[in-house]
């Protein structure tokens, strides 16, 4: 049992004097991390360029054969980006089967991603290309602010920070996905653009944000190349692709590969199609052998990521609602799918009555009304292509990391749920005589950190400090060479600093929290740190 975060300070004390805020800050969360803990004790000390060589190995012995995403990804590319970068991503996948996954489908201009695409493209060859795979099945008002742009500095609103937004998607669509989103408009790009020039005046955004702001959505959004791409999704990965250009010098953009930031959901829904019609993959297994079924849900119930069997039945119930049933779904998860209702929203599916052949994902959404979904591979397959469900992280992850081998980087929570999947799926899979499948499951690393990692610090003119975003580093010319050069030479130790006061906030609750943990913040961490990280002055 993880003990209170207060005894753990007091029984290391004499130790804990003896280290730095962020030091401190990384040993709390370790406590209650123990993947975290395991992957900073193997490479805190190694440089990002040694840690580069590590994130390259991938001894995953692969049940289905790896073609299939890579025919997958080539496709999604082709029609997104154009014909010679889906060849050149999937020649990418065949020279090297690590992946980045820890990214939500949005503006790429937070810093909480976009400094793990730098440290991932750093592994990679310059001549190649970076193969980024984003979920989409978050709502466009998520943290990362889909509907819109926000710069990485807080508006002072009544002594709270408030996040500054300029959005072209209106607030009734907030809770929609961002896989089914429809694509932003011409109007509601110049609405944002509107939005940007009122800021400014108000000196809500400073002269060099709003001017960046206004670029991005004048050029970027604007382009005819976005504005033809059917949906949303396929219109960020044209304009995240714009957007990785402008973040470099153009010496320094030479050192480093291209990008192609990818939907996962989408990819996921085409390896399905394979899967699911083949009564010998990993995935047909799953779901339609119903002991392993059975033995999977019963092994992953009320894990992070994967279901809450008993919240997910509760929420069939059409008299739980308003606060309670916010309250359930808080934890519920998902078994295999997500439903999707007519505003594009989330609901939760049970897996219910389910005998022999027979059985039905339900659920009800926001508005009361039921879904129903007949458990079948014709019914589920049909579904995804009509986008009445959307895959959930498990139904995600198990094609391409444990059926295919891939190796997935991502953030500190992905490192969690992952390797808590693999255990499941090979003790699961070895108890009901798939000992080969257990084995090759075994050997898929799972504990592979990169997502949360920060290389740049915008140094504000009150002298506070915190992780810069796109925004930040496009208007200050973008990362030169000797930037590069310094990212290279930085510690994994030292590029996890300055999340730890995110970290701690997200996996303490605030009744955990010493006051002391609580009150360091990037500032701190950023000065403690001093010139061995990239500082951008406003």
């Amino acid at each position: 049992m993880n003990m209170p975060n207060k005894e753990i300070l007091a029984e290391t004390n004499t130790q804990v004097h003896s280290l730095t805020p962020g030091e401190k800050l990384i040993a709390a969360n370790c406590q209650r991390r123990p993947v975290l803990d395991a992957v900073l004790h193997r490479n805190g000390e190694k440089t990002l360029e040694q840690y580069a060589a590590v994130m390259k190995i991938n001894e995953a012995e692969p049940i289905e054969d790896r073609s299939d995403l890579v025919i997958a990804v080539r496709n999604q590319v082709t029609q997104r980006l154009g014909a010679e970068m889906g060849e050149k991503v999937g020649n990418a996948l065949i020279e090297s089967t690590d992946i980045l996954t820890g990214n939500h489908t949005a503006p790429e201009l937070a810093a909480i991603t976009l400094h793990g695409d730098i440290v991932y493209a750093l592994s990679k060859n310059p001549e190649s290309i970076a193969p980024i795979f984003t979920f989409s099945i978050i709502p466009l008002n998520n943290l990362v602010y889909a509907r819109g742009l926000s710069p990485a500095h807080k508006m002072n609103d009544d002594g709270k920070q408030k996040t500054i937004k300029a959005s072209y998607f209106p607030v009734n669509m907030s809770e929609t996905l961002v896989y089914a989103a429809p694509a932003v408009t011409k109007i509601q790009i110049e609405n944002a653009i509107f939005q940007v020039q009122e800021l400014e005046l108000s000196r809500v955004l400073s002269g060099n944000e709003a001017q960046t702001m206004r670029s991005i959505l004048e050029e970027d959004f604007l382009n005819e190349s976005v504005l033809r791409q059917p949906d949303y999704s396929s219109q960020l990965s044209v304009v995240n692709h714009k957007i990785w250009n402008r973040l470099f010098t153009e010496e320094a953009r030479r050192q480093l590969p291209d990008v192609a930031f990818l939907e996962i959901e989408s990819i996921v829904g085409e390896l399905l199609q394979k899967d699911l019609r083949k009564k010998d993959s990993l995935m047909y297994t799953i779901f339609f052998n119903p002991h392993v079924r059975n033995g999977v849900m019963e092994r992953l119930d009320k894990q992070y990521s994967c279901w809450n069997r008993s919240a997910l039945h509760a929420l069939t119930d059409p008299t739980i609602v308003g606060n309670d049933r916010r309250k359930i779904m808080s934890g519920a998860g998902t078994e295999f799918f997500w439903g999707i209702d007519k505003k594009g929203r989330r609901i939760p599916l049970h897996l219910a009555e389910y005998h022999g052949d027979s059985g039905s994902l339900i659920g009800l959404d926001d508005s009361g009304a039921i879904f129903s979904l007949p458990f079948t591979s014709e019914s589920l397959l049909h579904a995804l292509e009509i986008k009445k469900i959307v895959p959930s992280l498990f139904t995600s992850f198990v094609p391409i990391s444990f059926a295919r081998g891939f190796k997935a980087e991502g953030g500190f929570m992905q490192t969690d749920y992952l390797t808590v999947i693999k255990q499941g799926l090979t003790d699961v899979l070895y108890q009901n005589g798939y000992e080969e499948w257990s084995r090759k499951i075994q050997t898929v690393s799972t504990e592979n950190y990169i997502t949360g990692m920060t290389v740049a610090v915008v140094h504000y003119q009150d002298g506070t400090m915190q992780p810069a975003g796109a925004i930040e580093i496009i208007g200050n010319g973008g990362l030169t060479t000797e930037d590069l050069e310094k990212v290279r030479h930085m510690t994994v130790k030292e590029t996890n600093m300055l999340a730890q006061p995110d970290i701690y906030n997200t996996i303490y609750h605030p009744d955990e929290r010493d006051r002391d943990l609580s009150a360091i913040t990037a500032t701190d961490i950023a000065k403690e740190l001093g010139e061995k990280i990239i500082q951008i002055k406003i």
